[in-house]
C-alpha cells in the first residue's frame, strides 16, 4: 500500500525538525561542560539582559556633569609690579651697580599664561608640603637656591598672617595679597624675607636641616640694599623702604640696638625724601607697616619711637602687639 500525499508531507516535516536539548540553568556557569557555544551564547545574553533590566544604570552625578563642562582653556593675567632687580649677591660689583640690576618689564606691564582646567578630582596639590604656596618654576628675584623654597613657604604660612591693624577692618590677608607681590619684585626685600623667615624658624624649631647660615643671609641682604642705594630709581621705592623697615625689625628681635637705631635712622631719611609715610603706596598699607615696626619696636626695646606721632588710623593712640610682631 503506497502512503498518501498528507502522510509523506508530515514524515517530512518531522524530519526537518531538529532534535532539542532541555538545559537547565539561566547563567553560562550553570551550564552542562558538553553544552554547545551557541547555547552558552543564548544564556549569556538573556541573563546580562535580565540583569539591566532589574539594575538600571543611574545616570551620571550633577556634580561629575559640571566637572566635565569645566575642562576648558582659560587666560590668567599677571601683573609685573617692580622694576629691574638684583641677580645676586655674588653678581654686585665693588661699587655695587652695574652686574646688579637686570633688565625686566616695565611696571604694569601685563603677563599672559593660558591654563588648562582639569575637573577637580584630577588635581593632587599636597598642601603640606607647599603645594599652591612654593613657585614650581623658581622664578624668585635672586639666583635660586635650595632652601629658598622651604623659607618662602614658611614665612607665607606662620609670618604673613592676618593682623588687624595692618589690615584694618573689612580687609584680610594683605601681607599675602598686597605686601608679598612686592617683595617677589626686588631682591632686596626678597632676601631680607629670607633673613626673617630663617631667623623665626629656627627659633622656633621648624626647620631643623636648614642649609643655610644666618650670617650669609643677612650678610647677602645688605649686599642687596646696598646695591639698590646705588641705583636712582630704587633708592627710595616702595620695595628697598620695605627692605630697610624689615632689616631694622630683623635687628629688634635678634640683633642689637645699636643696629636697630642705624637703619631706623636710614628709614627716617628715606621716608622724609619721599614726602612723608602718607606718600608711601600698597594703599596704606606700607604705611602701616613702618608704623607697626616702629611702635613694637620701641616696646621691646624700651627706647623712643621714631614716628612717634604715627598710628594706624586716624584716632586712638596705638597699642603694641608683641605677640604678633615676633610671629608664632
Amino acid at each position: 500500500m503506497k502512503p498518501s500525499t498528507s502522510d509523506a508531507n508530515t514524515t517530512a516535516v518531522v524530519a526537518q525538525v531538529p532534535s532539542l536539548e532541555f538545559v537547565v540553568g539561566n547563567t553560562p556557569a550553570q551550564l552542562k561542560v558538553n553544552a554547545t557555544r551557541r547555547i552558552k551564547s543564548h544564556v549569556s545574553r538573556q541573563a546580562w539582559k535580565t540583569h539591566f533590566k532589574n539594575n538600571p544604570k543611574p545616570p551620571p552625578s550633577r556634580r561629575r556633569r559640571k566637572n566635565a563642562e569645566r575642562a576648558a582653556a582659560i587666560t590668567t593675567t599677571y601683573e609685573y609690579v617692580g622694576g629691574p632687580t638684583a641677580r645676586n649677591a655674588e653678581e654686585v660689583d665693588a661699587a655695587g651697580v652695574g652686574a646688579a640690576v637686570v633688565d625686566a618689564p616695565p611696571p604694569g606691564a601685563q603677563l599672559q599664561l593660558q591654563l588648562q582646567l582639569h575637573p577637580p578630582e584630577r588635581l593632587t596639590l599636597d598642601y603640606h608640603l607647599g603645594g599652591g604656596r612654593v613657585d614650581p618654576f623658581k622664578s624668585y628675584p635672586r639666583t635660586w637656591k635650595p632652601f629658598i623654597p622651604a623659607l618662602v613657604d614658611h614665612y607665607l604660612v606662620h609670618m604673613a598672617v592676618d593682623i588687624p591693624e595692618l589690615d584694618q577692618p573689612g580687609n584680610k590677608g594683605l601681607l599675602r595679597s598686597s605686601w608679598f607681590p612686592l617683595v617677589m619684585s626686588d631682591a632686596a626685600t626678597f632676601q631680607t624675607i629670607l633673613l626673617l623667615s630663617a631667623s623665626n624658624s629656627v627659633s622656633n624649631n621648624r626647620v631643623p636641616d636648614t642649609g643655610y647660615e644666618i650670617l650669609q643671609l643677612k650678610s647677602d641682604a645688605i649686599t642687596f640694599i646696598n646695591a639698590a642705594f646705588s641705583n636712582e630709581q630704587r633708592r627710595i621705592s616702595d620695595a628697598v623702604i620695605g627692605a630697610v623697615a624689615k632689616m631694622a625689625s630683623f635687628e629688634a628681635m635678634h640683633g642689637s640696638v645699636e643696629s636697630y637705631q642705624l637703619h631706623m635712622r636710614g628709614l627716617q631719611r628715606m621716608v622724609s625724601i619721599r614726602g612723608g609715610l602718607s606718600a608711601l603706596g600698597l594703599g596704606g598699607l606700607l604705611r602701616r607697616i613702618v608704623v607697626w615696626i616702629d611702635l613694637n619696636s620701641s616696646f621691646l626695646l624700651k627706647t623712643p619711637r621714631f614716628f612717634p606721632r604715627e598710628s594706624f588710623a586716624e584716632e586712638g593712640e596705638p597699642e603694641p602687639s608683641p605677640q604678633s610682631f615676633l610671629a608664632p
